[in-house]
């Protein structure tokens, strides 16, 4: 049944694409009852994902307070047959090419990789435990220290923004389908489309399909040359692709304009 399925971090962007009749609780304030009923699945959708501050000394706690401790207090008090956590494929943003669940972790170190490296190791242990591992996700419900809440808010609004460099390859997905994943898998997995696309071309398509003029309302400050390794889901087939991600995003922002 529904109602036999928790959600833990209501705010977050999978918990907004989850059935809408799963229970859902924020994770600042997680009543006792949750910790009492028995649960059919549980997803713990939170987490400090604030990547421009994972380097910022005076967040370091909040990072392994949030990504590990609570998590792993979640899952060890509450009861249910299956629990899906989510880690991130950042654990390989040093690696160059196709990464699959045996990849080895190659990554730049910082407190949001860290901790996401300590967590996904104690989740070994929990044999009712799924660790998905998502590539980059967005919808309009990123926060502002993101670089596609400001793409959102211009092509919703016509505001004219300023952005770092988007000229750089990546597997870019959608929280949609990040659910469908979470809702049917069975093992820990890598969440990804199995290819890549080139992040300056697909921004520029979802103005030019929303009627939008990029050169006029975006400004690309680009300090120095980019050096962001490239890699991605290796799969034969396309699992998720690029029309399906084209239309995700663009029925978002026709959604709330």
């Amino acid at each position: 049944m529904k109602g036999d399925n928790l959600i833990i971090g209501s705010t977050s962007q999978v918990s907004r694409y989850m059935p809408a009749d799963y229970v859902a609780v924020s994770s600042r304030n997680i009543p006792n009852w949750v910790f009492e009923k028995k649960w059919e699945n549980v997803y713990l959708c939170f987490a400090e994902q604030r990547t421009s501050l994972a380097n910022n000394l005076n967040y370091r706690d909040v990072f392994y307070s949030t990504n590990v401790d609570l998590t792993i207090s979640c899952i060890e008090n509450i009861k249910s047959k299956r629990i899906v956590c989510f880690s991130t494929t950042e654990l390989w943003n040093r690696h160059s090419g196709s990464i699959d669940i045996d990849t080895p972790f190659d990554y730049i170190e910082n407190y949001y990789t860290d901790s996401k490296v300590k967590l996904t190791q104690k989740l070994k242990k929990y044999e009712n435990v799924i660790t998905l591992f998502p590539f980059n996700f967005n919808s309009v419900y990123r926060k502002e220290t993101f670089l596609f809440y400001k793409i959102y808010k211009c092509l919703m609004t016509g505001e004219k923004i300023e952005i770092g460099d988007t000229h750089f390859y990546r597997d870019l997905i959608h929280p949609s389908y990040v659910v469908e994943r979470a809702m049917t898998a069975t093992n820990n997995e890598i969440v990804g489309s199995g290819r890549i696309i080139y992040i300056n071309d697909f921004i520029k398509d979802l103005f030019l399909e929303s009627g939008r003029d990029y050169n006029s309302l975006v400004r690309e400050v680009i300090k120095g040359a980019n050096s962001r390794n490239i890699f991605w889901l290796k799969n034969k087939e396309c699992l998720y692709p690029y029309s399906r991600l084209k239309s995700d995003y663009l029925r978002e922002i026709k959604g709330n304009k």
